[in-house]
């Protein structure tokens, strides 16, 4: 029997992103997504916890906060335990984003100058002059 697993959602996180290293230096971020909707007039959110692994959790964590709009794709995933105070089996529904994307306006500057973990090398700067760039080289152009 054939399956489908996609999910696409638009929301607001409701708190900064959580980002853990695991062994073998891998990165896992966790957030919940807030998505709201109109159901018949009256405003409804719901809310989706969120994990994501490698460099998407590492882009998490770095641009996204509380309050930040986002776009995600990925798959629904079950997780199941059981509980170690009352013994019974539990199961919580999450979105495992392998791709998000950023919505709407760009956000200000000032998170990251206030963020401790925030690593601005991502975005390297441009050179200022032809001097600063490395890839400027003094050929002889043949026109």
């Amino acid at each position: 029997m054939a399956s489908f697993n996609s999910v696409v959602v638009m929301g607001n996180l409701t708190d900064n992103v959580d980002k853990r290293m695991c062994k073998g230096n891998f990165t896992v971020s966790q957030f919940t997504l807030a998505i709201n909707e109109k159901i018949n007039g009256n405003s409804v959110v719901t809310y989706l916890p969120v994990k994501t692994f490698g460099k998407v959790a590492e882009n998490c964590s770095k641009y996204l906060w509380k309050g930040s709009n986002v776009l995600l794709n990925g798959k629904l995933r079950m997780e199941t335990w059981k509980d170690k105070n009352t013994n019974q089996n539990r199961s919580k529904l999450y979105l495992m984003a392998d791709s998000m994307q950023f919505i709407g306006e760009k956000q200000n500057n000032n998170y990251q100058e206030n963020n401790n973990n925030a690593d601005n090398s991502y975005f390297p700067e441009p050179p200022r002059s032809l001097e600063d760039d490395p890839q400027n080289f003094d050929d002889d152009i043949a026109f």
